[in-house]
């Protein structure tokens, strides 16, 4: 049987990509290039094709879902909480982390995390994906349970975080105890899923059924169906990513944006669609 592939992105043009190649669901981010920080509020898509255009199909359907009319014309600005298969009760997830670094927040930060998940309450978004560790290298269960609490009835996945614990099977344990989360996204404290992937065994089978252990960090067409197979996945977490040029003609040599080391400012991200096929089609 093929795994659910829940594709990790940052935009809406990625979502349509992964929604037209088969993707499941999707975690929805900013800053991928700090590891997913959480998506603001006034993400928007404006789809105007000289002013004639209308959504796509599933656009509406988060329309309806959010109470907006059931068919929205181009030039109307939508949040982008955009699930992608409406066959799963969990379709959308959406990142909670305040910044990027280490997962030890301070109190502003944990604050700003909870009123996160109000928004996402408000968005009638499915699920949110947060993890927050203490100095010590475990995990932070007080404000681990806080957070959950605070997240029902959505879904909850401890993300990679994890991936960053002293004692993985011991988190493993702390996280189950904690309740109401019913997944960890983790590459086994590995650089990637496959190198990891001895830890990803083991930890599902310390699992036992008690909780998904969510395989992410480096899948490719390459490795999927070893990963799948040696771990009997139900569930992969996939980035795909490709880039498409800018449409700036002029560009400034003399400025950039972001930090000295950092992705080139002309040259988008944007879900491959050839990459995620070839994920998919594996199975």
């Amino acid at each position: 049987m093929a795994p659910i592939f829940e594709v990790c992105l940052d935009s809406v043009a990625s979502a349509i990509v992964a929604e037209k190649t088969g993707g499941s669901r999707i975690e929805l981010c900013a800053g991928l290039m700090e590891g997913g920080i959480t998506p603001s509020y006034g993400m928007t898509i404006d789809y105007n094709n000289h002013g004639t255009a209308w959504y796509p199909s599933f656009l509406t359907h988060v329309a309806a879902r959010l109470g907006l009319v059931s068919t929205v014309k181009a030039k109307t600005s939508l949040p982008i909480m955009v699930s992608i298969n409406w066959s799963l009760n969990d379709a959308l997830k959406v990142m909670i982390r305040p910044r990027g670094g280490d997962f030890c927040y301070d109190e502003d930060e944990f604050e700003a995390m909870m009123l996160d998940i109000q928004m996402c309450h408000n968005l009638k978004v499915d699920g949110v994906v947060f993890g927050v560790l203490l100095p010590d290298g475990s995990v932070d269960k007080t404000r681990t349970r806080l957070l959950v609490e605070a997240a029902k009835p959505m879904q909850v996945t401890f993300h990679r975080a994890f991936d960053m614990v002293k004692e993985p099977f011991q988190a493993l344990e702390d996280i189950i105890a904690i309740g109401g989360i019913q997944r960890i996204l983790t590459s086994g404290c590995e650089r990637s899923a496959y190198e990891g992937l001895d830890t990803l065994v083991e930890l599902s089978k310390r699992a036992d059924g008690r909780i998904i252990i969510l395989p992410g960090a480096g899948i490719s067409e390459r490795n999927v169906d070893k990963i799948v197979t040696a771990m009997n996945a139900t569930e992969v977490h996939v980035g795909a990513g490709g880039s498409k040029e800018s449409k700036m003609e002029y560009r400034n040599p003399y400025c950039s944006m972001g930090y000295a080391v950092s992705a080139p400012e002309y040259a988008l991200k944007i879900t491959s669609a050839a990459k995620l096929g070839g994920m998919i089609h594996k199975f």
